[in-house]
């Protein structure tokens, strides 16, 4: 592919569509603004079908650190002007800022969740061995976000456990801190989960969001029990 080329395919999958994208290397000078979609990109939205959620799964950034580059910042927003309900970034061996953008969620870096990078050195300030599970209500129709669930565990020879009261308490420190310039608060419950906290506006009823996020809360509260 030439550089600064950009694709979309699509295949359907079970129920739904995966469509992905690619690029070649964006030459020197050029900006994102080249390769991103654009608000009701037609290919994008030719592989929405009505009732779906739009996922973008992308691989970018550093592996290591909380910084993220303003790019990335401009592409992952404009990739929600395209379309997408949720942006799933990853790459990082460690959680990296959330965000909401108009309602829809951002997540810069997920971090690991099982893998054979335990005992890597250099990097513990970042504690790579602490992972968190993510569990996101979106909104039916709209794909707002409407509840964000987070369960912290620890790695230990390739396997989960729950993560200890401290390291619960250091993760949240952390995302808190990280994602505070993006507008985004976390929190840590009495059960041990992370949430995090609604800084704008959702637009569905007060119900519909408690039966999206009691729902979540069911769904993450098994997941993390036999993890254990």
């Amino acid at each position: 592919m030439a550089a600064g080329a950009a694709a979309w395919d699509s295949e359907e999958v079970g129920d739904g569509v995966v469509t992905l994208f690619a690029c070649g290397d964006v030459m020197p000078g050029r900006g994102v603004d080249q390769i991103l979609p654009h608000p009701g990109d037609p290919e994008l939205q030719a592989a929405r079908r009505p009732g779906d959620v739009a996922v973008v799964s992308i691989h970018w950034g550093s592996n290591w650190g909380y910084d993220v580059d303003a790019d990335q910042v401009r592409f992952a927003r404009a990739l929600i002007d395209g379309g997408a309900d949720l942006v799933h970034g990853h790459s990082s061996h460690h959680p990296r800022p959330i965000e909401v953008f108009r309602g829809k969620l951002i997540l810069y870096g997920c971090g690991d969740c099982i893998d054979d990078y335990e005992g890597i050195t250099g990097h513990r300030a970042y504690r790579g061995d602490l992972r968190l599970l993510y569990f996101a209500s979106l909104e039916a129709g709209s794909g707002q976000l409407a509840a964000l669930r987070m369960a912290p565990m620890r790695a230990r020879k390739m396997r989960l456990h729950p993560a200890p009261a401290a390291d619960r308490q250091w993760l949240r420190t952390v995302l808190d801190r990280i994602s505070r310039r993006f507008g985004s608060r976390v929190d840590l419950q009495p059960d041990g989960m992370l949430i995090l906290r609604m800084t704008r506006q959702l637009h569905a009823p007060r119900a519909k969001r408690r039966a999206w996020h009691d729902q979540t809360e069911e769904h993450s509260d098994a997941l993390a029990r036999s993890a254990a």
